[in-house]
This record gives structure tokens, sequence and C-alpha cells, in this order.
């Protein structure tokens, strides 16, 4: 694949949505992007993690918009009114993630189910689960409708990708209990067509680890360590998809299903309860003694 370098000419406007303050520009070309900023937020794994499953999603069948990383000029800040947004822009002048913006396009609802085959759900799902991507609920669904295409937006929050790149491990099964909660999910499903589609995923990722910019991965140490862990990781993952997949599933079936907001009241309980019998809380008003004292 090629890397794009487009470069961002007109701010069209702000999202008021979040607190990342995503933008919509146009690029010297006249395309428009949603940028998404690589100094906000979590920082620049959220760009690391869309950008990789935004081109390699395709090969897997996956519905996406395309995705673009975009020079952001510093005198483009000049076009804020807003003076947040400006000292933002500022601060994450460079290269950015864009992705693609459909001028028609709407929050994908509950009523599109009847619209949205079977297959193209099933994909959905197990690309999810494949890449634990934990965040994409009934309540937060992270998908368009664009006239009647569907479309999959934000995969920032897949833990596949934070594992490869901090080489830090995540438990497998509190990543589940999210999945759970995922729109799509059915205790049916069919994924054999996985194994195949993941050989020409697997071929891309080359390219596409190599199109990320330094100044992302410098957040994790050498860029050329991470760009190699990531290429590691991923080639792993995609080597025998459909036996990860099988077991996971597996285990998906004895977790039982709690709303969002159950299981955000759960994690906390649980945050907590901990924290009170380990004494973090105390610990971290305590001033640490210094040597010698």
């Amino acid at each position: 694949m090629m890397i794009h370098r487009k470069t961002a000419a007109r701010l069209v406007k702000a999202f008021r949505s979040g607190s990342s303050l995503p933008v919509l520009i146009e690029t010297d070309e006249g395309e428009l992007f949603v940028i998404k900023w690589h100094n906000t937020g979590e920082g620049a794994i959220e760009c690391i993690s869309d950008w990789i499953w935004l081109n390699l999603a395709s090969c897997l069948a996956v519905p996406v918009p395309a995705a673009e990383i975009i020079l952001i000029p510093t005198e483009l800040a000049e076009q804020a009114v807003d003076g947040e947004l400006k000292e933002l822009m500022v601060k994450s002048a460079g290269l950015n993630l864009g992705i693609r913006y459909f001028d028609s396009a709407r929050p994908w609802r509950a009523e599109d189910w009847p619209q949205t085959l079977v297959s193209t759900r099933e994909r959905i799902f197990l690309f999810d689960l494949l890449i634990l991507n934990i965040d994409r609920t009934e309540r937060n669904p992270n998908m368009l409708m664009n006239h009647h295409e569907l479309l999959c937006i934000d995969f920032s929050a897949s833990v596949q990708v934070r594992m490869a790149a901090s080489g830090r491990s995540i438990s497998e099964d509190s990543c589940l209990v999210w999945l759970r909660q995922h729109p799509f999910y059915s205790q049916t499903m069919s994924y054999t067509t996985f194994q195949d589609a993941a050989a020409s995923a697997a071929e891309m990722i080359p390219s596409v680890i190599a199109a990320l910019p330094d100044g992302w991965l410098s957040e994790f140490g050498d860029p050329e360590q991470t760009r190699a862990g990531l290429r590691r990781h991923l080639n792993d993952l995609l080597t025998d998809p459909t036996a990860v997949i099988h077991r996971r599933l597996e285990k998906l079936v004895n977790i039982p299903y709690e709303s969002v907001e159950m299981l955000r009241r759960r994690v906390k309980q649980n945050s907590r309860q901990f924290q009170e019998k380990y004494g973090l809380n105390r610990m971290r008003s305590e001033p640490r003694k210094q040597s010698g004292e």
C-alpha cells in the first residue's frame, strides 16, 4: 500500500462530542476527513489502533471508511475561533489520523437491524472479537449508515494493539465481558472463511505498520522496536484466527449478559474493594519517604 501524506488546507468545523475535539477538515485536494488527534485523549495509541484496523478490516470484508494520514500545518490553527481548539491544534500539529467523511452518514440505530445482513453482522462481531475491540456495545455501537451502507468506525479500544504496542499482557477474560455487550453477538456463528481472508490481511501488515509515523510510536520507546513488536503480535494473531475465535466464543457462552450500566457499576465496585483491601488510596495520599529519613 502507498504511504499517504495528504495535507489539510481548511478547517471546516469542530465536533463538540467527547473530550478529544475531533474536527472536519478539507485537504488541498478538496477531500473531507474527520481528524483524530495524536496528542489528545489516550494519546497516539488511539490513532495507531484505528490506522491498523481500518486498513486491515477490508481484507476481512468488514465495512469501514477509508483512513489516511493527514498533515495538519501549525498555521491551520489560526482558522479556529475557539481558544481551546486553537491550543489543541497547535499542540497536535503534524501527522494525525484522517477518516473519510460522509455528509449523508448518520449513527446506526437498532431500527437498522433488519436491513443489516446476517453475514455482515457476523463478520463485524468476529472481527471485534479477534482484535478484542471492547467499545462496540448496544449503547455505543460506533457504526454509521451512509444511505444503505453500514460502516464501522472507532477501533481505538482494540486491546490486541494496546498489548502489542506496550508489551503488556491484559486478561482476555476481562475483555470478553465487554464483548458480551456487542450488538451483533450470537451463540451460533460461522467463521470458517476467516482463515483465508486473514492470509490476505497478514500480507498487508508490513506496509500498514511501516506507514505509522515515528511521532505516534515514540510514546512507547524506540519506534522501530515498537513496529517490530506490532508486526510480530499481529502476525501471530492472524496465523490461526479461527482457533482464537473458537476459544473466545466458547468462553463467551458461559458469560452472563449484563447491561453496560450494570457492568460499569460492578467494575467500579470491584476497583473500590481492591483499593480498600490493598490500601491504594492511603498509599497514594502518603508522601513518599526520601532515603535517609
